[in-house]
Formats: structure tokens, C-alpha cells, sequence
């Protein structure tokens, strides 16, 4: 979510007054800072040079098609519409999220709109780096007395009526020389959006070794994931965010929300 904030506002950084063409300018910082992209259209509403150099644009709208931010990582369809923006450029700073918030001289907002596809999905998961990250996320929810399990393989599967499944492959670390035991879990749910803050998981199964897993068990780890698939949790942050629309079909995820960033007032301490 703060990379769409953060690589928004950064744009602005490299805007200078003399011979601009914002759309251009902003079309080509977009392309110096992805590995790939097939489309790519910008548009800037109603902002002559003075007011660009002060940190005023009426609103952007940006449009890609095979998006790849990152190695491995592509979106079909991503877009982007902002309110006005009015940032001071003289202190914007990056570094992070407060200093970002500490810049803006009233709310950053707008609506952003994903699609992806199963394939470009799993192309992800199927990076090196990527499964490194949720390798040390795996680490962190099992307890220290629970065996040690390493991600063989994870994949990801669209079902029709809002509904997926994801198979992740898992083997526990031995020390001797005997070969590691072999876990497939398999996780099938429907997803719904509730009030445009959080997500609710619907009639979910599992199963481990292509043994069904008790509901017990299955509610209790639901209860966990729940919470971490609540928007509100962002808001003690600064951002307000709500889900529009998640529709989930075999072919593609499609996904549209409306993120705020709140302007922090260093004066009042005030960090929400």
C-alpha cells in the first residue's frame, strides 16, 4: 500500500519549471523505475508550471498494462486516479511513511484499480527472493518448540464465485541423513468484502496430506488471519483504505480501493 503512496509522490521530486511536460515527465520516471512495462498512459489535469512547482496538481491518472515493478512480479492491469494533491517539495521527504505524511499540505488520495492473473501470481511466488520473505514470515508465526519447516512450493488457484485455493508444499528440516518428511496443505475459501474494511473468509477448507483439517483448528487459524486482513489496523497510521470491489474468477483477481494518506502536524504531534 505505501508503494503506491511513496512512488506517486516521488514523481513529483524530479518536476522542474523550465521546458515541462508533466505527462511526459512523469511517463518516463514511471518507466526508470520498473523493470517492464507493455502499456503506459499519464495524464495530468489543469496543472500549469506554477503551480507543479509549488506541489499543486489537480489530479493524475495513470494506466498500465504488464506492469513488472519488480523482477518476476507482474500485474496485468494496474490504475490509478488521484484527487488533487498539494504537497510542500521544499521538505518532501521518502524515507518513510511519517516523513511522507509530515510533507503533505492536506490529504493524498485516490482510487487504485489491479487485476492479475493466476500465472503472473505464481510466477511470484515462484521467485527466489519472494519465497525468501515468506520463508522468514513462516518462521515467525510457527512457535519455537514446533518443528522446522521449509516452503518447498506455493501456488495458487481462481475458482469461480469469488473463490481460491492455495496449495503450499512444505518439508521439515532433518538433521540426520534421512530423507525430510513431505507436508501439503491445501487451503480452499471463498472471499468476501465486509463494509469495505476487511475481508471475510467463507465456508473455508484444508486439509493436510490429503487429510481434512478439524474445524477447530481451522477457526483458530482463520480468527488469526482475519485480523491481519483488516484495513482498520492501517488507520493508527495515517491511511484510510477501503476495498470497492474483489471479484475472483479462474482467469484473473480484480481489485479496486480508495487509499487517504493523512497529513501528520509536526506542531500538535499529532500522528493520525
Amino acid at each position: 500500500m505505501e508503494w503506491f503512496l511513496i512512488a506517486l509522490t516521488s514523481l513529483l521530486m524530479v518536476i522542474s519549471p523550465v521546458g515541462l511536460v508533466v505527462d511526459q515527465v512523469i511517463d518516463h520516471n514511471i518507466r526508470d523505475r520498473v523493470k517492464s512495462v507493455e502499456e503506459l498512459s499519464v495524464r495530468v489535469d489543469n496543472a500549469p508550471s506554477f503551480q507543479i512547482i509549488k506541489g499543486k496538481v489537480n489530479r493524475v491518472r495513470i494506466a498500465s498494462r504488464g506492469l513488472e515493478p519488480l523482477d518476476h512480479v507482474r500485474i496485468q492491469a494496474l490504475e490509478l486516479e488521484t484527487d488533487p494533491i498539494d504537497i510542500s517539495l521544499d521538505n518532501l521527504k521518502i524515507n518513510n511513511l511519517q516523513e511522507l505524511r509530515a510533507s503533505l499540505h492536506k490529504p493524498l488520495q485516490g482510487a487504485i484499480h489491479v487485476v492479475m492473473t493466476p500465472e503472473d501470481i505464481n510466477n511470484a511466488l515462484a521467485d527466489e527472493a519472494i519465497k525468501a520473505k515468506l520463508q522468514d514470515l513462516l518462521n515467525k508465526v510457527l512457535p519455537e518448540e514446533a518443528p522446522k519447516l521449509e516452503l518447498v512450493n506455493i501456488k495458487v488457484t481462481f475458482l469461480e464465485n469469488n473463490r481460491l485455493q492455495t496449495q503450499v508444499q512444505l518439508q521439515q528440516k532433518s538433521e540426520d541423513s534421512e530423507p525430510p518428511d513431505q507436508l501439503k496443505i491445501v487451503v480452499e475459501t471463498g472471499i468476501k468484502v465486509n463494509q469495505g474494511k476487511s475481508l471475510e473468509l467463507i465456508d473455508p477448507t484444508a486439509s493436510l496430506n490429503d487429510r481434512k483439517i478439524s474445524s477447530r483448528i481451522l477457526k483458530s487459524v482463520i480468527g488469526s488471519v482475519s485480523d491481519r486482513l483488516d484495513l482498520s489496523r492501517f488507520e493508527n497510521q495515517g491511511i484510510i483504505a477501503r476495498l470497492l470491489k474483489l471479484e475472483i474468477n479462474p482467469q484473473e483477481i480484480n481489485i479496486a480501493a480508495f487509499i487517504r494518506l493523512n497529513p501528520v502536524n509536526p506542531l500538535s504531534g499529532d500522528t493520525n
